[in-house]
């Protein structure tokens, strides 16, 4: 999992909770101090659960990761090979991985999504994407009709969705994907609900976290208060710029409120 981070401003502390993720250098997502009870983190952003990308990195993996260099790291798709025209690109991924209904992702769904996310997340391989063949259970063959250097770091933008899971403009018509989190429900209050994937299939994955509540708040004032009074922990994990104006963190910082 990794959400862009701006800035993070955690409420009063209690007790420590921790996210984290396998990957060394992007380990340390979020550390908060917060309030609540049963290891739940009460996180507040400005748009909705199911319009936020940053949030939907919590319940979806990439195909592929990208380092601080832009290089490829295997996630899903673990290893590759590539013809020295760079037309061909055989990529092996993992067999063992569950959708968050129980069902396996297979050849079929990640040919799947190559084929319709490189248009709707913006990749310049779909310009040049000739076919996607499941050779067999753990080994695709994509093939271009051009030379394309990237397409492993275009991978990396691309969430695993089950088949036919986008409508005609590209939206998911669920919120169902393979990563350390389930999406549960949006109740009327427009908190969403996370529960921890236990069937997580990354082992080296570790939170003490069990539940995250994802409370939209679009007005700016209201979301002051609300990590002021406790009702959130944290701000600022949920977009890429700040979720409150810079001239609320002096007034934070004179009741204690944290910023890291």
């Amino acid at each position: 999992m990794f959400l862009i981070l701006s800035l993070i401003i955690v409420s009063c502390t209690n007790k420590s909770k921790e996210v984290n993720s396998s990957d060394d250098k992007k380990s340390k997502v979020a550390t908060a101090d917060i309030r609540t009870e049963d290891n739940v983190l009460n996180v507040g952003s400005i748009k909705d659960f199911k319009t936020s990308k940053e949030g939907h990195s919590l319940i979806f993996d990439s195909l592929t990761r990208i380092d601080h260099l832009y290089k490829p790291i295997p996630w899903l798709v673990t290893k590759w090979e590539i013809s020295k025209d760079y037309m061909e690109y055989d990529l092996f991924y993992n067999t063992n991985v569950k959708f968050h209904d129980g069902t396996m992702l297979t050849g079929d769904a990640l040919k799947y999504n190559i084929e319709t996310g490189g248009t709707i997340n913006y990749c310049s391989y779909s310009y040049v994407l000739d076919n996607v063949e499941v050779v067999e259970d753990g080994h695709l063959k994509v093939k271009l009709n051009a030379p394309y250097l990237y397409l492993l770091q275009d991978l990396s933008k691309i969430p695993a969705v089950p088949k036919d899971s986008l409508d005609d403009k590209g939206n998911k018509t669920s919120l169902v994907g393979t990563g350390p989190f389930k999406f549960v429900e949006t109740t009327q209050a427009e908190i969403s609900i996370l529960k921890k994937n236990d069937d997580y299939w990354d082992k080296n994955y570790k939170t003490d976290i069990d539940t995250i509540n994802w409370h939209a708040i679009a007005d700016e004032q209201t979301r002051k208060l609300a990590l002021e009074s406790g009702q959130i922990d944290v701000l600022g994990l949920t977009e890429h710029y700040i979720s409150l104006p810079y001239s609320t963190i002096y007034d934070f910082k004179k009741i204690r409120i944290t910023i890291l």
